[in-house]
């Protein structure tokens, strides 16, 4: 085997155990609107969701190197497109860890005027989360 195919293989493998990482550390929402756990909760988010974000550029090195080893214009294609998918996941990694935790501060600090606001902002992104997310899931 040679030493590209095996650091693009260990790549994979250590954003894939990144992600896995991710998902059992990451905490329920229910934390997020109880103001005793609020703070600690979106703590944990933002942690969870940055070891995500390192996560990608891991995957796409992986599939960079497995591009390189098909050698035909659809490995390239493939590499776009999966580098497409990631781009969205980036995107709903930061929506739903790097900016939900904001808003749930919000919410739990409302007062009974503007929280009926906030609470439709919090989930106008949880549908930007999913939206997201779904791109990533049929380009990957």
């Amino acid at each position: 085997m040679k030493e590209g195919a095996r650091i693009s293989g260990l790549a994979m493998m250590a954003g894939s155990v990144g992600a896995l990482v991710t998902l059992v550390l990451h905490p329920s929402e229910r934390g997020l609107f109880d103001p005793a756990q609020v703070e600690s909760t979106g703590r944990t988010m933002v942690i969870v969701h940055s070891l995500a974000l390192v996560s990608l550029p891991l995957w796409f090195f992986g599939a960079f190197g497995l591009s390189r080893r098909i050698d035909h214009w659809l490995g390239l294609a493939g590499l776009i497109v999966y580098g497409f998918a990631l781009a969205a996941m980036m995107n709903a990694v930061v929506i739903d860890g790097l900016v939900t935790p904001g808003l749930a501060r919000a919410i739990a600090n409302a007062t009974a005027d503007n929280a009926t606001g906030w609470k439709i902002t919090f989930n106008h992104n949880a549908f930007l989360d999913q939206a997201f997310m779904s791109v990533f899931l049929v380009a990957s």
